[in-house]
């Protein structure tokens, strides 16, 4: 068995504003996620946790419902755009999960 020939591996490079909360390590968990879980796996149990959570506080919403609501469909569509994989490129789901990101 022959180890996979690093040159061979094709990569994308992702140019972030200096600001932005995303991290390497936090990527790179990301990109973890993503390789070890299908991404619509991952988003049928946030459907399920959000269903289940609706129906079991139904009769006494908190406050802020509309906030949480909103950052589940924000998470949402996240994975959904991954299950898409761009509208025909590569999905980040085929990735190798000994894949990483580096910092450039």
């Amino acid at each position: 068995m022959s180890l996979p020939n690093p040159s061979r591996i094709e990569y994308t490079t992702f140019r972030l504003p200096s600001n932005t909360p995303l991290s390497l390590p936090a990527l790179n968990q990301l990109h973890d996620l993503l390789c070890n879980f299908p991404a619509q796996d991952v988003r049928n149990t946030l459907l399920e946790f959000y269903q289940s959570y609706v129906m079991h506080e139904h009769d006494n919403l908190p406050l802020e419902f509309d906030e949480m609501a909103t950052h589940f469909y924000c998470l949402d569509n996240f994975f959904k755009s991954v299950i898409d994989g761009g509208k025909g490129k590569p999905s980040v789901a085929n990735l190798d999960a000994g894949d990483r990101l580096e910092a450039t």
